[in-house]
């Protein structure tokens, strides 16, 4: 809630909070969902490297425990990151994955991966149309 609002303090702090609460109990699963939406608030407060230090620690995580809508979503965090540096190849190759995971699950454009997905998409067609590739496709 607080994350949909800008509000990305207080997520963090309560997503904190969770997640020490799943540690303490070794729920590895909600362990692993809780560390996957930590990581855009820290990316939105400009803490790129923590973001991609904990990207990198749930990832695995994640396709361990087949989580594949929150997978999406975290490689959407993550091709955000890559892009925010400078990394369009691999924005777009991490964009082209996380579009792959809503398409075989079913997110459309009114779930919270869909809307990422296009969100990033269209924040990266440009760049894909100058690599010569046309929008939409990877």
């Amino acid at each position: 809630m607080y994350q949909g609002r800008g509000e990305t303090e207080l997520a963090r702090a309560h997503y904190e909070s969770a997640l020490a609460t799943r540690r303490l109990v070794s729920d590895r699963r909600s362990e692993s969902l809780t560390l996957a939406d930590m990581a855009s608030p820290l990316q939105h407060q400009g803490s790129v490297e923590a973001a991609r230090e904990t990207i990198a620690a749930v990832e695995p995580l994640l396709r361990q425990v087949d989580a594949p809508q929150e997978l999406g979503q975290l490689l959407c965090v993550r091709a955000e990151i890559e892009n925010g540096t400078g990394d369009t190849a691999a924005a777009l190759a991490t964009l082209s994955e996380a579009e792959e995971l809503a398409v075989r699950i079913g997110s459309g454009s009114d779930s919270e991966l869909g809307r990422r997905v296009l969100k990033l998409r269209q924040r990266l067609a440009p760049k894909q149309e100058e690599r010569g590739h046309p929008a939409g496709l990877t």
